[in-house]
């Protein structure tokens, strides 16, 4: 009898483009990519969406090209999430400890479930909000704080401190509904800095400190790591396509040819491009092009890439992790390719600043096609996606079907379980 596949599929729904990988894994586990779809997004702002019918079919087109590629059916789907929309709290629960019959102040995992479900509770996370992630920072066993792992320790009671990272229900919603209508169904939802810094950084970076930047279409998403935890979370609402957007108004030329433009000659930092370098601007409706200098497109550029980083350095600055980031920082993202963005990155954070492309170490199949920033997040939804098929999911708290969101919405609002 052969053993049936099992198929996990990333699902990275951004402003600009749509990516879908759908892969296997392998007997010497290993996770191989066998299809890979990428379509223009349609129906999409800032990461959320914003025409349902237009989003599916921009979905639909990235799923069926993986499928068609894959010879596979897209299963298991992980599927990015960000937006403005997005909030994180820092919560404490305190719970005593059952243990078991035998053993008493023994730490079980269902202890461990009911402390992180305690610091839920206290956060008091509106009903307008979905959790996205509960992520234990550390925990505290009879007041020995720094504990990382507590199940099979000895306490009588048990505390987690926990970042909690929540949607706007509606707009998880949303995109649930925009992967139900087109027959799909999603697996869970992750949210996108936390995927790209999975495929991105290693756990000696996660360790001793680093600040992820995923700088896509729509949005730059921001994680700080120290310790291995997760610390900070945040979201700058401009992207590449921001920058596209300023080139086409300069140079007074279609959005598509000033896409061209910026993944050709742009340029993060003006005075590095040599005055001499002329290219010639399309013109718009068939009219003759007319020639700029290179310097005078980073010129365009520069102000914008430059807010994008400014806006990361005043959300980090403050937090106590970012003074002990050994690591740097890291940028990632399609706008990361964006030249002399590391440069100017190193004089706004005054620290080593590299630019971040996926892990392929535990990569098999077509993956000379996705060694490229872009691909950061989707790569990061299979490898989260594979942890959670071993038994060691990222998070317990999604999953959901759009039915169970749209039936626990009601309950909050209703109090349906006082009829129940």
């Amino acid at each position: 009898m052969v053993k049936q596949e099992q198929i996990i599929t990333a699902l990275d729904i951004g402003t600009t483009k749509i990516c879908c990988i759908i892969s296997t894994i392998t007997e010497n586990d290993q996770i191989e990519i066998r299809g890979i779809g990428e379509t223009k997004s349609y129906g999409l702002s800032r990461g959320v969406v914003s025409n349902i019918r237009q989003a599916s079919e921009s979905i639909l087109k990235a799923i069926e090209e993986a499928e068609r590629m894959a010879d596979l059916p897209a299963e298991n789907i992980f599927v990015g999430i960000a937006g403005e929309h997005i909030k994180s709290y820092t919560a404490k629960g305190i719970v005593k400890v059952t243990g078991t019959k035998k053993y008493p102040t023994e730490i079980t995992e269902k202890d461990v479930e009911k402390v992180k479900e305690d610091a839920k509770h206290l956060a008091s996370i509106g009903n307008d909000r979905k959790i996205i992630h509960v992520m234990p920072m550390y925990y505290t066993i009879d007041n020995r704080p720094g504990i990382k792992e507590p199940v099979g320790m000895s306490g009588n009671r048990l505390e987690a401190d926990v970042y909690i990272i929540t949607a706007d229900i509606n707009s998880v919603m949303n995109i649930y509904h925009s992967i139900d209508r087109i027959e799909y169904k999603a697996k869970d939802l992750v949210l996108e800095s936390i995927a790209s810094s999975s495929a991105v950084l290693d756990e000696d970076e996660k360790e001793l400190g680093a600040l992820l930047i995923d700088i896509g279409g729509g949005s730059a998403d921001i994680a700080v790591y120290h310790k291995q935890n997760i610390c900070f979370t945040e979201v700058i609402p401009f992207g590449g396509q921001s920058i596209t957007n300023d080139i086409a108004i300069g140079l007074r030329t279609p959005n598509k040819q000033a896409e061209l433009i910026k993944i050709k000659y742009g340029h993060a930092i003006p005075e590095d491009i040599d005055e001499g370098e002329i290219i010639t601007v399309p013109g718009i409706g068939g009219r003759e092009g007319v020639k700029k200098t290179r310097k005078f497109i980073a010129e365009i550029i520069n102000p914008r890439i430059t807010e994008i980083l400014e806006m990361t350095y005043k959300k980090v600055k403050d937090i106590s992790a970012f003074k002990a980031l050994t690591a740097g920082v890291i940028i990632t993202g399609g706008a990361s390719k964006l030249k002399g963005t590391d440069l100017l990155g190193e004089r706004i954070f005054n620290m080593p600043v590299q630019i971040g492309y996926p892990r392929l170490d535990n990569l098999a199949g077509i993956t000379d096609s996705i060694n490229d920033p872009r691909f950061s997040t989707a790569i990061g939804l299979l490898y989260l996606g594979k942890e959670n098929f071993e038994g060691n999911p990222f998070d317990k708290t999604t999953g959901k079907s759009l039915f169970e969101l749209i039936w626990n919405r009601m309950k909050e609002l209703f109090r349906f379980e006082d009829f129940v």
